[in-house]
């Protein structure tokens, strides 16, 4: 408690946020979720190059939790060739939570809820996805990517890289509550975060080339355990749900980009990193852009805007949390 006042006590007012001096796009960088945060608003921009969040809230971690499953569970195929069984599974969560602090501010209740969700839908998936293990040919699996390009550093984590008829693919993962497929799809077509991977990745390998990207998606069930049911009780109930109708939870897109496609959007790119430049050498002032708000979701800089200051927020260690950098 007297931590969490003391934050409150010293808090910042947003007037007096400046861009880091240390910060540069050409040594350190950026990444698609800091651009697509430029995109959305230039103070949410801002509030993440240096650091904040606000205090309690994680919206993230069911998704961390299954990416990174995901994650241990292709390593795990790539190094030892077979398919971890259900208490590697276990084990590899259980390292997860002690090693994480995604769930810092989740109960025990909710990281035990979580946990058990996410073990029914990894074992399904297995189950489902049987032909990743015996079929695809992976080149790669999940790491760190880092390139220069036309002068700006570029960082990315692919999820996987692997061969369909000697044309590299990615597949990236990702967690939705809703699919609007329709026009899900259609978004995909020039989608930000798959195009800036691909960038990265043939950035890096001259000569080779991205044919496409499956993005592979999980439902995250909507379902939460009855007045009167066990945890226990619940899952198998959920599981059943699964093993019902297992298309409802996993669906996945193939996206074929070409060549005019990738040539379009590193021309966007790089406009849209010159933008950024000219806001961090002060060519230009950082706005509230308040289309942004309230839409799919609530800024979780909403209350920061509307007070003036940053009360109830705190600055995390990582400028790039999502590739585990400290700068």
């Amino acid at each position: 408690m007297k931590k969490l006042f003391k934050k409150l006590v010293q808090t910042k007012k947003i007037k007096d946020l400046t861009f880091p001096k240390e910060y540069n796009l050409e040594t350190i960088g950026t990444t698609q979720s800091m651009l697509q945060n430029f995109l959305n608003c230039p103070m949410l921009y801002l509030y993440n190059l240096n650091k904040y969040n606000q205090i309690g809230r994680n919206t993230t971690g069911f998704g961390s939790m299954f990416h990174e499953m995901l994650d241990k569970i292709y390593s795990y195929y790539y190094i030892h060739k077979e398919i971890p069984t259900k208490n590697k599974i276990v084990y590899f969560l259980e390292s997860y939570i002690n090693d994480t602090e995604d769930l810092e501010y989740c109960n025990q209740k909710q990281i035990e809820l979580m946990c058990g969700t996410v073990l029914v839908l990894l074992t399904q998936y297995i189950v489902f996805y049987e032909d990743d293990f015996t079929k695809l040919k992976f080149n790669r699996i999940e790491g760190v990517q880092e390139t220069k390009y036309k002068g700006y550093t570029l960082r990315g984590k692919i999820d996987l890289i692997f061969r369909i008829r000697n044309f590299n693919w990615i597949m990236e993962h990702k967690t939705k509550g809703k699919i609007e497929e329709k026009n899900l799809l259609k978004q995909l077509t020039f989608d930000f975060q798959n195009l800036f991977y691909i960038t990265i990745f043939e950035s890096m390998n001259v000569g080779e080339s991205i044919r496409g990207v499956l993005y592979n998606i999980i439902r995250r069930p909507r379902s939460k355990p009855l007045k009167n049911e066990s945890l226990i009780e619940y899952l198998d109930r959920l599981e059943g749900m699964v093993k019902k109708d297992p298309y409802h939870y996993f669906k996945r897109m193939e996206l074929i980009y070409t060549p005019e496609d990738k040539k379009q959007f590193k021309v966007e790119l790089i406009r849209i990193l010159k933008d950024v430049e000219d806001y961090l050498s002060g060519r230009k002032r950082v706005y509230k852009r308040t289309t942004s708000c309230v839409s799919w979701y609530t800024c979780e800089f909403l209350d920061a805007c509307s007070s003036g200051c940053l009360a109830g927020y705190e600055q995390r260690k990582l400028l790039f949390p999502e590739l585990d950098i400290g700068i």
